[in-house]
């Protein structure tokens, strides 16, 4: 009998993993499972080969990258997939270590940022002429003065955060500057954009693209 091809699921506990899990299993693929938590959804899942719990990447990220290494190189999987922001965050910093060993589906760190940090995002959004609120960067301009030449309410950002964390609505400059620092010490940098109230419906769209950026799926 043909051995099967073995895949590995980082971030079991994100919602997302479930249909990825199920999706991969129906393709005849075997599928084992990760996650920092001990019960999670994906743990759950009956399309799981195995299960494997690693040390926390929020809190221990140098034993996350080192557990995980260590288990994609014994169990040699064909390919390894990631969910959550915060574990891929750490397989794009870490990806050389795991290509040794496996194939990871994420581009190159600096690429990577390109979408992870939104400062970045929407600078190039502006160089090729694509609308987008104004924004004002911090790391450019001290928030202070920044703070003088708006007209309220605001949305102050972190650049690179999870969903909707950490977003506000400041009201006045002072309101401003003063969550700006509660936000950095939080989140780290961050921006800032004209408010735009949303008046009709919002769509979203998730979009596979292979390595050549043509669209999958």
């Amino acid at each position: 009998m043909a051995r099967r091809e073995k895949v590995l699921v980082v971030g079991a506990d994100e919602n997302p993993s479930l249909p990825i899990i199920e999706s991969l299993s129906t393709k005849g693929l075997e599928v084992h499972v990760a996650s920092h938590k001990r019960v999670c959804v994906g743990f759950f899942s009956k399309y799981a080969h195995s299960r494997f719990v690693y040390p926390s990447p929020f809190t221990h990220e140098q034993e996350f990258i080192d557990s995980l290494c260590d288990y994609v190189k014994k169990e040699k999987f064909d390919v390894t997939f990631v969910t959550g922001d915060c574990p891929t965050d750490l397989l794009v910093k870490n990806k050389e270590r795991f290509t040794e060993h496996t194939a990871l589906p994420l581009v190159d760190f600096d690429r990577y940022l390109n979408c992870r940090d939104k400062t970045r995002t929407l600078k190039m959004a502006e160089s090729i002429g694509v609308p987008h609120p104004k924004t004002y960067y911090p790391q450019e301009e001290p928030i202070e003065e920044i703070a003088k030449k708006l007209s309220y309410p605001v949305v102050l950002k972190p650049n690179a955060s999870d969903g909707a964390r950490g977003i506000s609505y400041p009201k006045n400059e002072d309101e401003l500057v003063g969550s700006y620092r509660t936000t950095v010490a939080s989140y780290g940098r961050c921006h800032v954009q004209e408010y735009i109230p949303q008046t009709g419906m919002q769509y979203k769209a998730e979009i596979l693209l292979d390595r050549d950026s043509q669209v999958k799926a």
